[in-house]
């Protein structure tokens, strides 16, 4: 299972994609032609036409009442379903709004206006609720000001949980929240054909990666059309007239006019055929999803920085092929970038897993694609005995794809079950394709896991059970029962096994029909805003199971917050608080009234607040349990932003833009913590590339396939801006070949270039900057004949070098200077001094592949004078790098055993053979918890950080022991982190470790 940081990350990237695809068939309702809100100029409405497109008459800053403005929205016939839809709106210093002109879009391009009251508020009467979720956009102005904000109207049809716990949505009055008034731009457009002013083309404007339709207009004879006021941020623009298409991207305020290039729409054709036989593949679904790019803003909020790659699944149409194996897609878009994804019984899916599939566009709209034929074949499970008698002759056993044994594809439903017969002992199934996982259920309930090998005609036996019932129980903090919570078993890869289900009046859910396993219970209370916990691990082997809940008292507190910026109490334009819910602001003295939820345990309580053009700041408010309100005052920081502006490379479409900060203590360019990846699409005027939330320090960006990095810059404290330029218009390639003694070493050799930000300040490192020379150093791989290919930058002097674990370059040839693209280069790698240490022990652990080794002259305190990657080869540990005579050596191999110190050792020439290695075990965490009778121990996360130079890192997914063990403690001061994995909570403190002794803690 993979750590929790990278799960976390993981699931907030999936949130992030499938709350695109969820809009996206909005998104298809907007791009119909209709009448839109704010139409100025040529593009304003005739005469006659409805009256919900044009502006509410009166002047801007009068302020109308909440009541007239009820009574200002179109009269529509009312349904027992109708909702208000309400909200506020402020200034940049968070001052009530007055008179601003408020506008509902809906789905559908229907606009409705009202003005805000007096303090700021308004109101929108939704006639009847929508049959599904609908996205709708607010927008807002006032003079030069605007503000803009999309959100969803709950439909009357619960949303799809797949499978997991979702409380019911609330189908009252929705509340939109507030609204900051924003400096505003109009953007000047201009539609052109062939050069041509395009006469009558109709302009839809989206803001930033939301798929909602804000705006529309129609070009005048000139081509022209002017949007009313915009926020600053990205705004993307569609044009579409007759058969032509075209796309364009601004940046508000900076870019005020932009020029739309219409191209004709184009048809595609693929054709798919068998791989074996050149046949036609008839009848398989095709489709073609848009891949978009989604750079990050400022304004990102929870989503971290960074480009989502999201897919517009269908965009370009989804259809089937003929007899001739073909799909015909008529009207695509030049501008878009289509995949094509195919789904057809009988063939191998495409694209394979780890595949983006082949791309569509106008240069290439007719691809042919080869896919294997998977022939379906009869499986026979032979029936072993088990708990119950094997189901009867001729019985029908129903097989179900078992939890985490296949993925679904957001939108589209779950595949079919399939059906097993009883004859002679063995349950047989026809049509089984490729490798197979399931659950089959008798007539009587009874269940068995099946499996079965790709290709194999026989699977392994099975054994039916009982299904297994899990008793779940759940009161409030004074016993009594809580009815209408939702209870959910899963496996320990968060699976669901089975349906939820709701707690009656008596506080009890039963979790029926159940395969007996190991399997994590989950609750999720009823109360507005609950979130789901844990209730505890079950072992369903042999069983039923009983679990009890006591959900925590949802008790609070009130209390102030004062935010100062620059001195002043003053509160942020827009800001996110995390941990507790604002009941009231007052923005002349910067004040936060605030309800928190008081925890069980502790005396203070942390919040944080995030803010656009601000560094995340959190404060710990004291905690008051006597009805008093506690207080805190939390200083924000402006935070810094680095606009790159990258010169592209000659020939080539795709960069990734990284950011790196400096780190001094360990003298690296390292990763900076918020931006999980670099950017590959502009999001910043005239194609630059920008970066936000940056503390003082010291950056530069690097293209990640060249390793080609800027100037470093400097950003002092209060500094708002700084800018680095990029130029990779000069990037060239240099080939050749790696020369090894035995072509078999081949697949450890690295080319490594002194370009790259890895390597800057100290070349030829291996590793990362936070465990250094647990991996080989970055740098480009040669084929298995030796050639290789790279990047630099001509006019710039680069040093090439081939890289070995245990082999040297060769001198002369081991290392080449370059200052521009080079063919034919040769770079070889010799027999050298290298050292050689047997670990029998380290030979023993699973997937072990290397260890890391710090090089010291004395004693092994401190940073390293260099690290070395030292791989396992054959028992042994072999590596190159320390010179003759005396030296050091700290040994880490990463986990189970702490790391070895080899002081004073002899270094020669050739070979030298440190014998046999004896590592111990070092001190060791065991983190006990306590197993209520009937469940089972939880899987818990265990993680030891030591800070101190050198660094050092263990940690541990348990497997469900009652007493979970991470050694591999060397003497020193760790971070300590531990608790369920399922569960989301941990525990972590600071602890003193002497290297012999263990440690005990009790998971709570």
């Amino acid at each position: 299972m993979a750590r929790k940081p990278l799960l976390l990350a993981f699931l907030l990237i999936v949130l992030a994609i499938a709350g695109w695809l969820v809009a996206r068939e909005i998104r298809f309702q907007n791009s119909q032609p209709g009448s839109g809100p704010l139409l100025e100029g040529p593009a304003r409405q005739a005469a006659g036409e409805s009256e919900r497109t044009q502006p509410v008459a009166g002047p801007a800053r009068e302020p109308t009442a909440l009541e007239a403005s009820r009574a200002a929205q179109p009269t529509e016939e009312l349904t027992a379903s109708a909702f208000v839809l309400r909200g506020r709106i402020v200034d940049e210093r968070r001052l009530d709004a007055a008179g601003a002109e408020v506008r509902l879009v809906r789905a559908n391009g229907a606009t409705r206006s009202v003005r805000s009251d007096e303090s700021g508020r308004f109101e929108f009467t939704i006639p009847a609720r929508p049959l599904k979720w609908e996205s709708v956009a607010l927008w807002a102005l006032r003079d030069e000001n605007a503000a803009v904000r999309t959100l969803g109207l709950p439909g009357s049809e619960a949303p799809s949980s797949y499978g997991f716990l979702r409380a019911p949505t609330p189908l009252g009055d929705v509340d939109a929240g507030t609204l900051t008034l924003r400096q505003a731009q109009s953007l000047h457009i201009r539609v052109v054909d062939a050069g041509e002013p395009a006469v009558g083309a109709e302009v839809a404007l989206h803001l930033g990666v939301d798929p909602t339709v804000l705006w529309r207009g129609t070009s005048d004879a000139a081509g022209k059309l002017t949007s009313p006021a915009l926020p600053g941020g990205c705004a993307n623009l569609e044009a579409v007239r007759g058969g032509a298409e075209g796309r364009a991207r601004v940046f508000l305020p900076e870019e005020r006019e932009v020029r739309i290039e219409l191209a004709p729409r184009y048809e595609a054709l693929i054709t798919l055929v068998e791989k074996q036989s050149g046949a036609p593949i008839a009848g398989a679904v095709v489709g073609l999803d848009e891949t978009v790019q989604a750079p990050s803003s400022e304004n990102s909020k929870g989503m971290g920085f960074g480009e989502y790659i999201t897919m517009r699944k269908g965009a370009g149409g989804t259809t089937t092929t003929d007899a001739g194996g073909m799909a015909h897609f008529p009207n695509l878009s030049a501008s878009a970038d289509y995949r094509v994804q195919v789904r057809a019984p009988g063939v191998e899916s495409y694209p394979p897993q780890g595949s983006g599939g082949e791309r569509v566009g106008a240069a290439k709209p007719n691809l042919r694609i080869e896919l294997a034929r998977v022939e379906s074949r009869s499986v026979r499970w032979p029936i072993a005995a088990g708990e119950v008698p094997q189901p009867p002759e001729g019985a029908r056993i129903l097989l179900r794809p078992a939890p985490g044994s296949g993925r679904v594809s957001y939108g589209e439903p779950p595949p079919p079950p399939r059906e097993g017969v009883v004859r002679d002992g063995q349950v047989v199934a026809q049509a089984i394709e490729g490798r197979g996982f399931f659950l089959g259920t008798a007539p009587d309930g009874s269940i068995a896991r099946f499996f079965v090998d790709e290709k194999s005609e026989l699977g392994t036996a099975v054994s039916f059970r009982k299904p297994r019932t899990v008793e779940l129980y759940v009161h409030a903090g004074d016993l009594a029962p809580v009815a209408h919570a939702l209870a959910q078993a899963r496996n320990q890869g968060n699976n669901p096994l089975g349906e939820p289900a709701s707690t009656d009046a008596d506080g009890l859910a039963k979790l029926t029909g159940l395969y007996g396993e190991l399997a994590e219970v989950y609750v999720l209370g009823p109360t507005d805003g609950a979130r789901e916990v844990n209730a505890g691990s079950v072992n369903l082997e042999n069983g039923d199971a009983r679990v009890e809940l006591v959900l925590p008292a949802s008790a609070s507190m009130r209390a102030r917050l004062t935010v100062r910026i620059d001195g002043a109490a003053q509160l942020p334009p827009e800001y996110q608080l995390h941990s507790a819910k604002v009941l009231e602001e007052f923005p002349e003295r910067g004040e936060l009234l605030l309800e928190v939820a008081l925890p069980a345990t502790g005396t203070d309580v942390s919040l944080a607040i995030s803010s656009p053009g601000f560094l995340p700041a959190s404060v710990k408010l004291p905690i008051g349990r006597d009805g008093t309100e506690a207080r805190a005052v939390l200083e924000l920081t402006r935070s810094s932003m680095l606009t790159a502006i990258v010169t592209r490379p000659r020939n080539q479409d795709w960069v990734e833009i990284q950011i790196q900060s400096w780190n001094e203590a360990k003298r690296t360019w390292g990763r900076v913590p918020h931006y999980f990846n670099g950017l590959s699409t502009p999001n910043g005027p005239d194609g630059s590339f920008r970066f936000f939330q940056l503390a003082p320090g010291r950056y530069q960006v690097s293209d990640a396939r060249s390793k080609i990095a800027s100037e470093p810059v400097e950003i002092a404290a209060g500094q708002a801006e700084a800018s680095v330029a990029l130029d990779l218009d000069g990037v060239e390639w240099v080939s050749g070949r790696v020369e090894v003694p035995d072509p078999a070493e081949l697949s450890r050799v690295r080319v490594l270039s002194s370009a790259s930000p890895s390597s800057s300040g100290t070349p030829w490192r291996p590793g990362s900057s936070w465990l250094p020379g647990m991996a080989a150093p970055p740098g480009a791989y040669p084929s298995a004949d030796g050639s290789f290919k790279l990047q630099v930058k001509r006019g710039v002097s680069t040093t090439l070098r081939a890289w070995h674990p245990w082999l040297a370059p060769a001198d002369p040839g081991g290392e080449i200077v370059v200052d521009a693209g080079r063919e034919g280069v040769v770079l070889k790698l010799a027999s050298g001094d290298q050292v050689r240490l047997e670990v029998p022990q380290l030979a023993e652990l699973p997937s072990l592949a290397a260890a890391r080794v710090g090089l010291y002259e004395g004693p092994a305190k401190g940073e390293p004078r260099t690290w070395l990657h030292a791989p396992l080869v054959e028992g042994a540990l072999r590596f190159t790098g320390v010179p003759r005579g005396r030296a050091t050596l700290w040994i880490d191999a990463g986990r189970e055993y702490a790391p070895l110190v080899l002081t004073d050792v002899e270094i020669g020439a050739g070979l030298t053979d440190l014998g046999t290695a004896e590592f111990s075990r070092g001190s060791s965490l065991r983190i006990r918890q306590s197993v209520k009778e009937g469940q089972a121990a939880a899987r818990i996360y265990i993680s030891a950080q030591r800070e101190q130079a050198p660094a050092l890192f263990r940690d541990l997914n348990s497997n469900g022991e009652t007493t979970a063990v991470l050694s591999g403690l060397e003497a020193g001061t760790y971070r300590v982190s531990y608790g369920a994995i399922m569960d989301g909570k941990n525990s972590e403190r600071q602890l003193e470790i002497d290297g012999v002794s263990d440690v005990e803690l009790e998971l709570q």
